[in-house]
């Protein structure tokens, strides 16, 4: 075991993973702040199964700024540029 897992169990500190899932929380935040994927589609022009997709995929960037301006001008607080702009983290790349 290393000094710094040793260390960080006898002051009780425990390790935090940002996982994917909580970026994908973020997406859902985003989407059900602006109430839901077909009230999102039909503001942004973009197509509902396209939204759904988002909560996976991350935003596409030509709605980063559209999404952010009117998160601001509606006082959407919990619409965050960090959940807007995530992106999955990409898996590892195998050598071959």
């Amino acid at each position: 075991m290393s000094f710094f897992l040793s260390f960080r169990r006898e002051i009780g500190l425990q390790s935090v993973r940002i996982s994917d899932s909580l970026a994908v929380m973020d997406a859902e935040t985003v989407i059900a702040a602006f109430g839901g994927p077909a009230e999102m589609a039909r503001r942004f022009g973009a197509g509902r199964t396209a939204v759904y997709h988002w909560r996976v995929k991350g935003v596409p960037s030509r709605y980063w700024v559209p999404i952010l301006d009117a998160a601001q001008a509606d006082g959407l607080a919990q619409v965050t540029r960090e959940a807007v702009m995530w992106r999955p983290s990409e898996p590892p790349k195998v050598a071959a």
